[in-house]
């Protein structure tokens, strides 16, 4: 359903020839194409007003025509088979970005996206968060399910305010002590036994 520049397609009959026409929407500000039978983004290069993007749960693996989004301020690509975010590295006005239950495992290329405020990773392969270190605008992080052991890098990310864990092979809290804006932290199902560091903390801690 198209309303003004947002146009709604999720969980409809939509396929990769559809696309040629939803492209031609050059005004289209929002898109989402969630829940449907898209694997192929090409034609959506030339959308190159969108502020909006959801391909959640479609069977989208290659995200290099979305380099080209640069308005992009919120994409949600979760449940699908995307593993290298590399091209990503380009929509530096992302405020928001979901990368859920997907193949990704190599987070350095997002150490470009300085705006974000809300990050997914939950249910991927990421093990090593070092490259997160640069995205100090970051509020809220769920890194819930994933090969992550190492939280110090995590320390710079002085604007958090909720932070998820649980799942993770996390051990050591103490690199979080510095995260005092935090409200939320979760740490359920980890290898997590002492919470003293983090006493100053006025966090929720959910173990």
């Amino acid at each position: 359903m198209v309303r003004g520049t947002e146009l709604d397609l999720a969980e409809c009959e939509v396929t990769n020839e559809d696309l040629s026409t939803v492209a031609a929407l050059t005004n289209l500000t929002r898109l989402d194409l969630s829940e449907t039978q898209v694997s192929d983004v090409a034609p959506l290069a030339a959308l190159t007003n969108l502020t909006r993007l959801d391909l959640s749960e479609t069977q989208v693996s290659d995200v290099a025509p979305l380099a080209a989004l640069t308005n992009l301020k919120w994409l949600d690509l979760s449940e699908t088979q995307v593993s290298d975010v590399a091209p990503l590295a380009a929509l530096t006005n992302l405020k928001w970005l979901d990368l859920s239950g997907t193949q990704v495992s190599d987070v350095a290329p997002l150490a470009a996206l300085t705006n974000l405020k809300l990050l997914y990773l939950s249910v991927t392969q990421v093990s090593d968060v070092a490259p997160l270190a640069a995205l100090t605008n970051l509020t809220r992080l769920y890194l819930s399910e994933t090969q992550v052991s190492d939280v110090a890098p995590l320390a710079a990310l002085t604007n958090l305010t909720w932070l998820d864990l649980s799942g993770t092979q996390v051990s050591d809290v103490a690199p979080l002590a510095a995260l005092t804006n935090l409200t939320g932290l979760y740490l359920s199902e980890t290898q997590v036994s002492d919470v003293a560091p983090l006493a100053a903390l006025k966090a929720n801690i959910y173990r």
